[in-house]
């Protein structure tokens, strides 16, 4: 039988997913900013999706960089289209933190495929970077997940994305707003 490594294992970095507790004997604390990841493979497609949520009340400067990692993810889908390159998606992400004094450390997501980035795969050619110029077309996959850290936590909501003609399908139906448990 095969155990399976915590997150922290180097078979499991993916590089993007922060862990604050974790162990037999850590427990979620209000206040608390949590990322869930859950993947799924599919005849070898992967995808996934990723939410934050915060335990108990949280401050209103929490409530406030949430709802801007929220406003970055929808600008975002909304922007999906063929002929944008991925060099606007990821500025589409990018501009909404910008403009709520933030910075970002990663790009703004990655591409999808038979092959990604859980398996230390990557699929650079569409990986959402400011230096990525390749357009988008209908049939393409990508991962949207715009990443905010602050001191409180990293917020990140992902959700794979399918280009479309006119647009873009999101494969998850899961809430997209502001979480609190």
């Amino acid at each position: 039988m095969r155990v399976t490594p915590g997150p922290a294992h180097p078979e499991r970095i993916a590089g993007h997913s922060e862990w604050r507790n974790f162990g037999p004997t850590d427990v979620a604390r209000d206040g608390d900013v949590l990322v869930s990841v859950l993947d799924a493979i599919v005849w070898g497609y992967t995808g996934n999706v990723e939410r934050t949520t915060v335990i108990g009340e949280p401050s209103a400067r929490v409530r406030r960089d949430f709802a801007t990692m929220v406003e970055a993810n929808e600008r975002a889908i909304e922007a999906v289209r063929p002929g944008l390159t991925v060099r606007e998606l990821d500025a589409a992400c990018k501009a909404v933190f910008s403009a709520a004094g933030h910075g970002t450390r990663t790009g703004s997501g990655v591409g999808r495929g038979l092959i990604s980035y859980e398996g230390n795969h990557r699929i650079l050619g569409l990986d959402l970077r400011p230096y990525n110029d390749l357009v988008l077309e209908p049939g393409m996959a990508i991962s949207i997940e715009p990443d905010l850290q602050t001191g409180d936590g990293t917020y990140r909501h992902c959700n794979t994305i399918i280009v479309t003609d006119d647009g873009c399908v999101v494969d998850s139906s899961i809430e997209r707003g502001i979480i609190v448990r």
